[in-house]
């Protein structure tokens, strides 16, 4: 069984590496081969979520549990073509085309990973390999910059991009036995009509916290893989190399946070540091508009990544613990397309406030959203049982 569970939380972490790998670039890729400008930037990811969120809802209303090995390797498949076809972009507008279909691969591959990580545990086992599949989650996203780093100081991005391919390749093989070695005896239901009695936990306090929680983190992170790139290169004078460093070390302090919540994830600890972490978050955020020092937005940098260690495993735990195992994947779907959206809405505002704001001042402007979910949170999670 653990077997099955490191083969599973392996595959995520290769799938997040490779993403993570393409984002920390993509910008940069963009303005210096397709000279995109500061607007289309935001489009460029705002494409990529927004075709995962959709991918998501129509995968969770309309495929069958049944068939999420198939999803789960054509997911993979999906994500190794697009960053292959990067490469061959001959166009701004070819490389939008590929992103999107990047973000459909993305969504169904890391979908399905998060749903095989809770129903191929026994019921004792389920929260350590949840906890698992997002620890490995971690390491991908600090693999993946490393990847980005190390590929742009010996060789350029398009060859950086073709490593990248090759290592979905490799978490092809991983998910390959995770699926093979299950039979997902619990979840061979028959395919039936969609009805709104499916979509009850939509209402559920457990479901609205996490899926909040979630977006409102996803708007930071968003914005900030969109144009903390530009934004470093501009006021610090960055190259490519140092830059996809800085992600490094924001996905640095990501792990640190995850391994300590494999060892504690209880219901009032998970609740606790939820709302902590979401306001350092935020807060942090919105001072990078004002860093005045290199070594200060370096600081503010890696706490929000510290924020996002935390914040994701936590409301995957609440989802998971609060969740019929027959409609876990539905729920999954739904609940990953909160941090789509996020994604998506976050560079979507902070490409209009670029129109007529100084860059700098784009993640104070964009914080305001964040934090009016934040306090809703505050009030809405009183007598929460995580």
């Amino acid at each position: 069984m653990k077997n099955i569970i490191l083969s599973n939380s392996i595959t995520s972490a290769l799938i997040v590496t490779s993403t993570q790998a393409v984002n920390a670039l993509m910008s940069l890729y963009a303005m210096q081969y397709f000279g995109a400008s500061k607007l289309q930037l935001g489009y460029l990811f705002t494409f990529f979520y927004l075709t995962s969120a959709l991918s998501k809802i129509l995968s969770g209303i309309f495929i069958s549990q049944k068939y999420l090995k198939h999803i789960f390797l054509l997911g993979i498949v999906f994500i190794a073509f697009s960053i292959t076809m990067y490469d061959f972009a001959h166009s701004l507008e070819i490389l939008f085309l590929f992103r999107i279909l990047h973000g459909v691969g993305f969504a169904f591959a890391n979908t399905a990973c998060l749903t095989f990580a809770s129903l191929i545990a026994d019921e004792g086992l389920q929260s350590y390999s949840v906890s698992m599949a997002t620890a490995f989650n971690a390491i991908g996203l600090i693999l993946g910059p490393l990847v980005g780093t190390l590929g742009t100081l010996f060789f350029d991005i398009p060859k950086t991009f073709a490593i990248v391919a090759i290592i979905v390749a490799v978490s092809f093989l991983f998910a390959f036995y995770t699926t093979r070695s299950v039979g997902l005896k619990k979840t061979e239901f028959v395919f039936h009509k969609i009805g709104l009695n499916d979509f009850l936990f939509v209402k559920e306090k457990w479901f609205i916290i996490s899926t909040l929680s979630y977006f409102a983190y996803a708007l930071i992170y968003g914005t900030i893989i969109s144009y903390i790139p530009p934004f470093a290169k501009q006021n610090f004078g960055l190259n490519d190399y140092d830059i996809t460093s800085l992600f490094f070390i924001f996905f640095i302090l990501s792990l640190v946070a995850r391994v300590i919540l494999v060892k504690r994830n209880g219901g009032g600890f998970l609740k606790k540091v939820l709302t902590f972490s979401l306001a350092i978050s935020i807060f942090m955020f919105s001072l990078i508009s004002f860093s005045n020092s290199f070594e200060v937005f370096i600081l503010e940098f890696a706490l929000i990544g510290l924020g996002h260690g935390f914040i994701y495993p936590i409301t995957a735990l609440i989802i998971s613990k609060n969740s019929p195992s027959e409609k876990l994947y539905t729920i999954n779907t739904v609940y990953f397309t909160s941090f789509d959206f996020g994604n998506a809405v976050g560079p979507f505002i902070a490409s209009i406030l670029v129109t007529f704001l100084p860059l700098n001042l784009v993640f104070f402007g964009t914080a305001f959203f964040p934090l009016t979910i934040f306090l809703f949170v505050i009030k809405y999670s009183k007598g929460l049982k995580a």
